[in-house]
């Protein structure tokens, strides 16, 4: 069986630590629930999950309005531009392959709905909404200096606020493609603590623990007979490695879809 899981992937590149910490299990095996997973799942499986897409795109690779605030961490440089071309060179293979592999009389619309290079990224904490409702709904200005007071008292609540760094690492597939990000034990129990000092001050529980993720695209519609070849393409590179994602400074943005995200506050990171 060609899948290795993402905490095989981690324990190969850590090899020099004996004991994996219980946080570092923990999220670990989430990442290995966003592996690839699309192989040998039914047609009504991956229809299902096509159609929870459907709040965040239309079937042509549009995106829907879909509003919020949100904690995320932005690509520095020159992780970005790697991540970036990565990106580029995985979407021109399986555009071709789904190109190449499709009846002609069948649908011509997007198996997969692309992120904006500008918008790549990866998510601390949701915080509104944390699920479908209110999406539709813009984000008001009260709702934005009300969040901003709420993550400034719980980054000042924490008792320590330090830079934090991740290794991008292997590549996952379900409803979306995304590349899989490693922590190590004393930056999950930072971001642990932020997510609940965030949710004592929202007084709304984050719906979903954290796992480190950069979202390269959504499937959008079913790839049909271009299924084997996508996971084919796939799983070449599922133990991708494309290094260090430090981490100084965490935005809250505002979103108004999945590719639009504008920053409402930065955190520094380094205490400054």
């Amino acid at each position: 069986m060609w899948l290795l899981t993402t905490l095989g992937l981690w324990t190969l590149l850590c090899a020099s630590d004996t004991v994996a910490s219980v946080l570092v299990e923990a999220h670990e095996r989430r990442l290995d629930e966003r592996a690839l997973v699309m192989d040998g799942k039914s047609r009504g499986e991956v229809r299902r999950l096509v159609k929870m897409n459907r709040t965040k795109f239309r079937r042509d690779g549009r995106p829907v309005p879909f509003h919020g605030l949100t904690c995320i961490a932005w690509l520095p440089e020159p992780l970005q531009r790697r991540i970036v071309s990565f990106q580029h060179q995985l979407r021109q293979e399986l555009d071709e392959a789904v190109r190449t592999a499709r009846n002609p009389f069948v649908s011509r619309k997007p198996v997969f709905a692309w992120v904006d290079s500008a918008s790549l990224h990866m998510t601390l904490v949701d915080i509104d909404p944390s699920g479908p409702f209110d999406a539709q709904t813009p984000v008001s200005p009260e709702q934005r200096r009300r969040r901003r007071a709420d993550v400034s008292a719980a980054v000042e609540g924490l008792a320590e606020v330090r830079p934090l760094q991740g290794d991008v690492a292997g590549l996952g597939f379900g409803k979306s493609i995304a590349l899989l990000v490693h922590f190590g034990e004393s930056d999950l129990e930072f971001i642990r603590d932020l997510e609940m000092a965030m949710s004592e001050q929202t007084g709304r529980e984050n719906p979903r623990e954290f796992s480190g993720h950069i979202t390269l695209a959504y499937l959008t519609n079913l790839p049909r007979t271009a299924s084997d070849d996508i996971l084919a393409i796939l799983s070449t590179y599922e133990t991708a490695d494309l290094g260090a994602l430090n981490i100084a400074n965490f935005d809250l943005a505002g979103f108004t879809d999945m590719n639009h995200y504008s920053p409402v506050m930065t955190v520094d990171l380094n205490g400054q």
